[in-house]
């Protein structure tokens, strides 16, 4: 497990969860009429293991190559 990650399963991380994405879905550009919109949205399920994390942000590299991000932005 990495120190510099807090628990996944402590209550600060699990109450915290619906404002991250709140706010994560609250910064994604209007609608573009006209325009498909396509959005990456990955979870790693588990937080004690690192490879979930790899796998997730692996998935998120496949996504950036094929489908380059308007403005260059991805997270």
């Amino acid at each position: 497990m990495d120190p510099s990650y807090p628990s996944a399963a402590s209550e600060a991380v699990l109450t915290g969860q619906q404002d991250l994405l709140d706010d994560a879905l609250g910064e994604l550009d209007d609608e573009r009429p006209g325009r498909t919109d396509l959005y990456f949205v990955g979870f790693a399920g588990d937080g004690t293991e690192d490879v979930f994390r790899r796998d997730v942000l692996a998935a998120q590299r496949v996504m950036d190559e094929r489908w380059t991000p308007r403005g260059g932005r991805s997270r």
